[in-house]
């Protein structure tokens, strides 16, 4: 269950400090899963796992060979809807249920990339999150911005942090953070609080816009982006930049990825895209 005490085979055999990559299904959001492992794979990431949140999608990782831990989802099993976002109070009890999973991992020392499962990556996003200074970060996230020009500028840090796609690093602070983040959905009685909102909360405590500032770089590097203070100062974060990590309108309208740079380069391939700005759910889907 995801109370493990260390992941499933092969991840059992990595070394702590290692990236794994985490996604999360029922067996009627299968499709999405699949395609979600089925890009990673071809981008050469093998470091990965779903928490299943049924038998049903326990037994589509066992078939498909991805390593999976099962949650014990009693709690969502008999919801009022087809799909978990149609009840909002079933949907609030597995969004605890999530952040309490990634917290076990990061107790076993490993990072942690949470993603949705409408995620899809086309690189390892390492080169970026071990740029200086982003090895001082904590927590980094997106944003559903869609200003590619003010993101680069500043990462847009009017617009709400989106937990479809964040890196965590497996330090005491994130821990404590994650303890907090689990907490403040379970005990606001809010059903719309749940795990982006729980966090924009915490991630707003004490928050101040001056920019946190790193010790120099011996390479003499400039900095890849600001990071700043959050939670009380407890943690330092920083967004993951648009460039890199696409949102759904940013790639798909937008089609940054296609665009020249000043020299007339080509634009850098985003690491990742989660498809957000994207509509036609429907009941199929839980």
């Amino acid at each position: 269950n995801g109370g493990a005490s260390k992941p499933p085979p092969p991840l059992d055999k990595l070394e702590p400090g290692t990236d794994i990559f985490v996604s999360f299904s029922s067996a009627s959001m299968s499709p999405f899963a699949l395609n979600w492992v089925a890009n990673l794979r071809r981008a050469g990431i093998h470091e990965l796992m779903v928490g299943a949140l049924d038998e049903g999608m326990t037994k589509i990782c066992e078939e498909h060979g991805i390593p999976t831990l099962s949650i014990e989802a009693n709690s969502i099993k008999n919801r009022g809807a087809a799909n978990l976002r149609f009840d909002y109070s079933a949907y609030k009890r597995m969004a605890a249920m999530k952040v309490q999973f990634y917290s076990n991992i990061l107790r076993l020392g490993f990072n942690v990339w949470a993603c949705d499962a409408d995620t899809a990556w086309m690189a390892h996003p390492a080169p970026f999150v071990n740029e200086y200074p982003m090895q001082y970060v904590d927590i980094l996230t997106t944003t559903d911005c869609i200003d590619v020009e003010g993101d680069t500028k500043g990462g847009c840090w009017h617009v709400d942090h989106n937990t479809g796609l964040v890196y965590m690093r497996a330090r005491q602070g994130v821990l404590d953070f994650t303890a907090a983040w689990k907490q403040k959905i379970e005990t606001t009685r809010d059903v719309m609080i749940r795990d982006q909102a729980a966090l924009n909360l915490l991630m707003r405590e004490g928050f101040r816009s001056k920019e946190w500032e790193p010790p120099p770089d011996p390479q003499g590097r400039t900095k890849a982006r600001p990071i700043y203070k959050a939670w009380n100062d407890r943690l330092k974060i920083a967004r993951l930049p648009l460039r890199y990590f696409a949102n759904g309108h940013t790639f798909f309208v937008q089609r940054m990825y296609a665009r020249k740079e000043a020299d007339g380069s080509d634009h850098p391939p985003p690491f990742a895209l989660h498809m957000t700005y994207q509509y036609g759910d429907s009941s199929k889907f839980a």
